[in-house]
């Protein structure tokens, strides 16, 4: 859970441990299609997402976030170790969410420049998006729609909760 909690707290900055890196198990090298100067993301890097992805569709949302509900002191525990003792885990997710869902749509190849040893964006733009919206971009277009289909989906269902005040009221679920 712990890790769960910095994870989420870490997509909205320039840069992620690569220990809290929810795609850290994707399998393969990152794809990149062109020669040097018209460098893209390869479409089929994006097939190294899809078993995440289609796992994260298959899951049960009601079960997610019934599991959630139900643990959620422990979230909100581990939030306050980080340094939040005045927040809630909740609306920091649900804000999260919303940053992610902000991530632009590309339209067209996303072009890629190597300065040094990583790829980076050409776009001076995407470069400076958080590493959460990158992971999206480079999940390409299709995986990038199913993952704004589910936060999206998330984000309302976490919006109509409280956990922190249903856990000060004594009230398990």
């Amino acid at each position: 859970i712990e890790r769960f909690v910095v994870m989420i707290y870490n997509l909205t900055q320039p840069q992620l441990p690569p220990s809290h890196n929810p795609t850290r198990k994707v399998k393969g090298e990152f794809l990149v299609a062109g020669q040097t100067g018209a460098l893209v993301i390869d479409p089929a890097n994006s097939l190294r997402y899809a078993p995440l992805v289609r796992l994260l569709e298959t899951a049960n949302q009601e079960a997610v976030i019934a599991v959630y509900t139900r643990t959620y002191p422990l979230f909100q525990e581990a939030y306050q170790k980080q340094g939040y003792p005045d927040r809630y885990f909740n609306d920091r997710l649900i804000e999260v969410i919303d940053h992610l869902l902000a991530t632009p749509v590309v339209t067209g190849s996303v072009q890629l420049i190597r300065p040094k040893f990583y790829y980076q964006f050409a776009d001076p733009k995407l470069e400076k998006l958080s590493a959460g919206q990158k992971i999206i971009l480079r999940s390409g277009k299709e995986n990038a729609g199913k993952l704004r289909k589910l936060m999206r989906s998330y984000r309302q269902r976490l919006a109509g909760m409280n956990p922190g005040e249903k856990r000060e009221a004594g009230v398990d679920r």
